[in-house]
């Protein structure tokens, strides 16, 4: 696929959604080719498919805020999640340890929908809910050995729109920002995950719910 640069609008210092935003488009348009790829599509979800499937996540998904420690203090991790996996795969990052929850029936559906939708075998999600602007995601790779050599994430994305931002871990140049749509899906394609950091800021000025649905392939032990 191409980069259309006309069909959504990205900058290196983009934090909130203000004033850019990333249009409708039924075609999935290539963000990063170099060192792994990256597509988004806009509309992967209807608007009222996004909608239902928002609030279906803010009541029927079991959310824990997770605790880590920085310096020696225990501090909350800046918004709620949930760890779900077919094949019973715990889930291990920047030292928490995530069990498998039972998936409700409506998201074992959209694992469906996206595997079939992806082509790709996508057997666990981690779902990050963030609260308001002031929950965040710091600059990270999702590159943990549980994901194999070759990691390919679907990261789906219904209510507010907020940004994602990448950056290379070598070519310091190279970076980029996104800003998500209700309903959008995002593609990352091996190897990125070996060359680029990603993260979504805070932003202040947010102040209503977004759910991320970061679909995966986890090797059964």
């Amino acid at each position: 696929m191409e980069s259309d640069a006309k069909n959504f609008s990205v900058s290196s210092r983009l934090e909130c959604d203000d004033s850019l935003a990333a249009s409708s488009n039924t075609q999935p348009t290539t963000i990063i080719q170099e060192d792994g790829v990256v597509w988004y599509l806009s509309d992967f979800l209807s608007p009222s498919e996004s909608d239902r499937l928002l609030a279906q996540s803010l009541a029927e998904i079991p959310w824990t805020q997770d605790n880590i420690r920085i310096f020696g203090r225990s501090v909350p991790v800046p918004r709620l999640s949930a760890w779900f996996s077919s094949v019973n795969a715990t889930y291990k990052y920047s030292g928490l340890v995530h069990q498998p929850k039972p998936k409700p029936e409506f998201l074992a559906k959209l694992l469906s929908v996206v595997v079939a939708r992806t082509g790709f075998d996508f057997n666990s999600v981690l779902v990050n809910l963030y609260r308001d602007g002031s929950d965040s995601m710091g600059w990270h790779a999702d590159d943990e050995p549980e994901l194999g050599s070759e990691v390919t994430i679907a990261s789906l994305n219904v209510g507010t729109r907020r940004v994602i931002r990448f950056k290379h871990r070598h070519k310091k140049e190279l970076r980029m920002a996104l800003p998500v749509a209700h309903g959008s899906l995002l593609m990352m394609y091996a190897p990125l995950q070996e060359f680029w950091l990603h993260e979504v800021p805070k932003c202040k000025d947010i102040s209503t719910p977004r759910v991320n649905f970061s679909f995966r392939t986890m090797r059964s032990s």
